[in-house]
């Protein structure tokens, strides 16, 4: 990466006229202004006995600006705390002091005085034994961090309760809140254990597992020793579990991290006198420690200036996002960072020696990277001005219904059906209500603005538009209280309010609130704000009971509902043991009871317990009903048992749950040539027996230098390796292979990295085609996402993977992941049409050209509303062939203007043609299109069809957390059109833009049990679906010549449920009872066939798979 050294400019002006003549005639010099003083949160923190606490920490973190990084400061010696923060916007505020229970602050606004509160707490007391052994670990370090508090990277004491276990393994730890506690403990013989949703009052019992130690010696410059520096390992692949703890270096410089699996890791140092450092690609072996030094040094002053022209500075925020080429974590991302004032001037203090990328983000300004080098040993860089663009804007302004201007709230622009923009554009509105979402690509965008008091808003508009007003309304609350089954108020709880239906939708315009917005409450009561007008269904869930909910809460604007009491009962409880192959407990081991449906508002994952050294547990608060109950241990293969019906008037249900060791997953990961590949990514996924959710594995592993990576203790069964391909925070797959792991045997894997150029020309009418998208998918594409921080875009070096753009010639290049057959989509860049999709035979070869070429035809109309035959704007329209072609699998589609028009491009031949948009129902209708195109094509929608319904289990209790489907069947009895939707917690569910046709309603939950119903119209009342186990259907899958097919994928189109076969061409579905229709596809063969299985019993299948029929005049 080039220096580009600053130049420093003196700048000297001639003396004006004026200054030569007489004194008399000078005029008095105009004093500068004096810069504007930042907004501060303020206020004193006091014990329970009314003294102040001084020493105390204060976190505070803005409600508006998610971007913003935490806060802190401490209280001086009379209790007292003054926080400058950036913007007057209301803050959660974290009040932590040693002896006492953290308290949070709800909206803590800056101007306000504080008066903070401090109680003694609660007691937590649990045991720490060993995993392997159960014995007592004496000796062993445990602390407890309140689960919902403000979390500082680099304050590792910051609200930790500590403790050290007596000679019997007990603990008791003093000073913590009512909330639920992550508990973790570690001792240098037995290792680390970690529980979470601990809660004073209950034990909270720890079993220590041996993991891995990271170690090493933090240096400084001249081999200095530094002691009291912060060293953290992040593991390169996304981690779904808690990061290990960090640690501090002693007077030696030594530091140690312990815990760790297997895997590559970032580690992180920062000490206030040095720069942070980072370390990427350290490797932990499994069974062994791992040594790491890490050297910090001075740092370097980076300074610059934002602008737009020569003479207009700009303010706003420069972070460093990229490392020696590396991305940034946040933890480093918030402490290297400066923010440019209104002369437009930044000072990034203490940056790292290296190549770095800077990352701007200025309101009313496209994102952009600034590549800086820093030299070692250098004072300082100056990276000159740093000129900003706007590119294409939504500039706009929000208010309230009365005109006033609304500041401070939080704007952002996703934009749909475009993958050219992953992560929203943001801004934050000004004084005036003002603002600019700035650096947009072509099409449209859904704008949302939300702010505190005020329901969230949104509404679609298009990239350049000017003036876009938002209005928001006022909010409404909801309040009430949670209780046990005896009365008694429940401390520690959460509560979240699902919208079932909004008030008052203006077309074109959805008012939203949040879907699930979680409360904690004090006492029992609890008080949810800023949501929109509305019904909503109101839950509650706390550890140990089982929740409950409130259906019909009305809330209207700028008034408190009163939901009532929320009553949480008991629950029903759910024994057993754990045990291996050969009989013997097992201790240790982590039991989850999953119901259904899935509660996404409870505190975990659902009713926990762990198992004793006699490999018994206990587990309350369970629903009743049909659970699952599934036993996790470090050690072994993670165990399942379904069916085990709960009733709390029949005591507790028992299970017994035998872990095996599972299978090993041994793999590398190589190029085309052969050559190894490190750092690459690999999911390993389980699946599911009886087909639904992936649910064991490791997860995302990173391949070591070698290309190698190792799964151990896999579930035996047939699994799915992916080797994914990283793209910011995205994955996306590019290899893929089904293995079958056995018990207690290893499974050799090996992936090559295709990186297949394809290249070609795309034409329409024999003209070339510039301007569109090309995206290529394999039959088998997975992505994940995971949260991550908006970077400024990376320019694109070489063609880009799976995608491209046409020139203007038409031609495109991009590299592709995987050979095999492929669907190829093609869509304007502003996301408002797409052309007809085609299929394709990668071959698995260095470079393959693909050329695609369409006739011209076009299919043009009208959507109109039915009742005021008034055009429908922002409609979507497609156009999919009548008779299926396996070549052009795919139609085209469209969105309608303004005056409701619309055009698609097809080809000739025969098509349905279907329309929906919000708020309407969706319409079909079949139309002929010629060489000449076709145009006139009126689509008249209903607004207002909406399927309504619930779904119960068999005591007529509602099901939250399920997916439903509703669907129209074609002559072939396959789904041909319909919607989806998951039942809110009480079970009630609405699926909007539908036809007006009969439609089959399905709901599936992962424990095999189904609700079906034929027949349902949209409109239809009191449409209810109750939940029934399903059967066991053993298919077996033969090709051509008679033998078994591995890997075929067998599935239900109507339960959107399938697998894959093993190694003997058979596959295990769990289906609803009744006759179903089977189908099982390969490459280019299918079949199907239909079977009839009873409720709770099994039956099996033959299918063959063979060419489909082929359509007249197709390929």
């Amino acid at each position: 990466m080039k220096l580009c050294p600053g130049i420093l400019l003196l700048l000297l002006g001639a003396l004006p006229l004026t200054a030569l003549q007489a004194p008399a005639t000078r005029a008095p010099a105009k004093p500068a202004p004096s810069p504007t003083p930042p907004p501060t949160l303020e206020g004193t923190v006091k014990g329970p006995d009314g003294k102040p606490v001084e020493g105390a920490l204060v976190i505070a973190r803005s409600t508006v600006d998610h971007s913003d990084p935490a806060l802190s400061t401490q209280t001086d010696a009379s209790g007292r705390f003054r926080l400058a923060v950036r913007r007057a916007v209301p803050h959660t505020m974290r009040v932590e002091a040693k002896g006492f229970a953290g308290s949070t602050v709800e909206k803590a606004r800056p101007g306000t005085p504080l008066a903070v509160a401090l109680a003694r707490g609660g007691v937590l007391e649990g045991t720490v034994r060993d995993g392997t052994t159960g014995q007592p670990v004496p000796g062993a370090h445990v602390e407890a961090r309140d689960e919902m508090a403000i979390s500082l990277p680099w304050e590792p004491t910051a609200g930790l309760v500590q403790a050290v276990t007596d000679a019997k393994g007990r603990f008791r730890l003093e000073g913590v809140t009512s909330a639920p506690q992550t508990v973790s403990a570690r001792s240098a013989g037995a290792g680390s254990g970690r529980k979470n949703g601990a809660l004073p009052g209950r034990p909270a019992d720890l079993y220590l597992f041996p993991g891995a130690v990271l170690s090493g010696t933090v240096w400084g410059p001249g081999d200095l020793r530094v002691a009291g520096a912060v060293v953290r390992a992040e593991p390169d692949a996304p981690a779904f579990r808690t990061m290990p703890p960090p640690a501090v270096s002693d007077a030696q410089g030594r530091y140690e991290i312990g815990g760790l699996s297997p895997g590559t890791y970032r580690l992180l140092a920062r000490h206030k006198d040095f720069a942070p450092e980072m370390i990427a690609d350290v490797a932990v072996e499994r069974g062994g420690d791992a040594q790491a030094d890490i050297s910090l040094d001075k740092g370097t002053t980076v300074v610059g200036r934002l602008v737009a022209g020569p003479e207009q500075a700009v303010s706003g925020r420069v972070s460093t996002q990229e490392i020696d080429g590396q991305a940034a974590p946040p933890a480093l991302r918030d402490v290297l960072r400066a923010e440019a004032g209104s002369d437009g001037r930044f000072r990034l203090e203490l940056m790292p020696a290296g190549a770095h990328v800077l990352g701007v983000i200025a309101p009313g300004y496209a994102s952009k990277r600034v590549d800086v080098h820093v030299r070692p040993g250098a004072r300082d860089v100056d990276v000159g001005d740093v000129e900003l663009e706007t590119g294409l804007t939504i500039p706009g302004r929000v208010r309230d219904g009365s005109g006033r201007p609304i500041a401070g709230a939080n704007l952002r622009g996703y934009q749909a059906r475009s993958r050219g923009a992953p992560y929203p554009v943001e801004a934050i509105s000004g004084a005036d209500g003002g603002f600019v979402l700035a650096g947009l690509q072509p099409g449209s965008y859904r704008v949302s603005a939300a702010a505190p008091g005020y329901a969230g808003a949104d509404r679609p508009v298009e990239a350049g538009a000017e003036k876009v007003e938002l209005v928001l309304s006022p909010a409404g609350s909801i309040s009430g209280a949670v209780v046990d089954d005896a009365g008694r108020p429940v401390e520690a709880f959460r509560v979240n309010a699902s919208p079932a239906r909004r008030e008052g939708d203006a077309p074109g315009t959805m008012t939203i609130g949040p879907r699930n917005k979680i409360g904690t409450g004090n006492e029992g009561r609890f008080l949810l704000e800023d949501l929109a007008e509305g019904t909503y269904v109101v839950a509650a869930s706390a550890p140990g009971q089982a929740s409950a909910n409130v259906s019909g809460v009305k809330v209207s604007a700028g008034s408190t509902t009163d939901a009532g009491t929320i009553r949480l009962s008991a629950g029903g409880t759910v024994k057993g043991t754990v045990a291996d192959a050969a009989g013997a407990p097992v201790a240790g081991a982590v039991i989850t009871v999953r119901g259904p449906g899935r509660d996404y508002g409870s505190i975990g994952v659902g009713p926990q317990g762990v198992s004793d050294p006699a490999g018994a547990f206990e587990v309350t608060g369970v629903p009743a009903g049909t659970v699952e109950v599934s036993a996790a241990h470090p050690n072994y293969a993670e165990g399942r048992v379904s069916g085990i019906e709960v009733d709390p008037a029949k005591g507790a249900a028992q299970a017994r749950i035998v872990l095996a060791q599972g299978g090993r997953i041994e793999g590398v990961v190589r190029r085309r040539d052969g050559t190894a590949i490190g750092g690459a990514y690999v999911s390993i996924m389980a699946q599911r027996r009886g087909g639904g959710s992936s649910y064991g594995g490791p997860g995302i592993l990173v391949t070591t230098a070698d290309g190698g990576f190792v799964a151990e203790h896999v579930p035996a069964g047939r699994t799915t390796v992916t080797l994914m391909i990283r793209s910011g925070s995205s994955y996306t797959s590019a290899q893929g292979t089904d293995v079958d792991v056995r018990e207690g045997e290893t499974t050799p894997v090996e992936l090559r990295s295709r990186d297949i150029l394809v290249t070609g020309h795309v034409t329409r009418a024999d003209a070339p085609l510039p301007g569109v998208r090309i995206t290529i998918r394999g039959e088998r594409t997975m992505m994940m996402s995971f949260v991550g921080p908006a970077d400024a875009p990376a320019p694109s070096a070489g063609p880009e993977r799976m995608t491209a753009v046409t020139g203007e010639d038409g031609g495109y290049e991009m590299i592709v992941s995987q050979s095999g057959r492929a669907y190829v989509e093609i869509e304007r860049l502003d996301g408002k049409g797409s052309y007809p999709g085609r299929t394709a035979d990668i071959p698995d070869a260095d470079a393959f050209t693909l050329d695609l070429t369409f006739a011209g035809a076009t299919l043009s109309g009208v959507v109109v509303d039915r009742e005021t035959e008034q055009p429908v704007p922002r409609a979507r329209v497609f156009a999919a062939p009548k008779k299926p072609d396996p070549s052009r699998p795919g139609g085209s589609g469209g969105e309608t203007g303004e005056d409701g028009r619309f055009q698609l491009d097809v080809e000739p031949g025969d098509y349905r043609v279907s329309a929906f948009a919000e708020s309407y129902g969706r319409l079909e209708t079949e139309t002929s299109v010629a060489s000449g195109g076709a145009s006139d094509i009126r689509l008249a929608l209903v607004r207002g069809l909406m399927l309504q319904g619930k779904v119960v289990d068999g005591r007529g209790n509602g099901v939250g957390g399920l997916s439903i489907a509703a669907m129209t069947l074609g002559a072939d009895g396959r789904p041909a059109g319909g919607g989806g939707a998951m039942t809110l917690p009480d079970g009630t569910f609405q699926i909007s833009g539908l036809q007006s046709v009969p439609h089959r309603v399905i709901a599936r939950s992962d424990v095999g049990m189904f609700g079906l119903r034929e027949g349902v119209r949209p409109g239809d009342k009191d449409v209810v679906l109750t939940l029934r186990r399903g059967g066991r259907v053993t298919i077996h899958v033969l090709g051509t010549d008679g033998q078994p097919v591995a890997g075929a994928f067998a599935y239900v189109d109507a339960a959107g449920i399938g697998t894959s076969t093993d190694a003997q061409g058979i596959a295990e579905l769990t289906v609803p009872a009744g006759t179903v229709e089977l189908r099982a596809r390969k490459d280019r063969l299918e079949g199907h066939q239909s079977v009839t299985v009873a409720e709770g019993g099994t039956a099996a299948a033959e299918i063959t798979l063979a060419p489909p029929t082929r359509v007249s005049g197709s390929p």
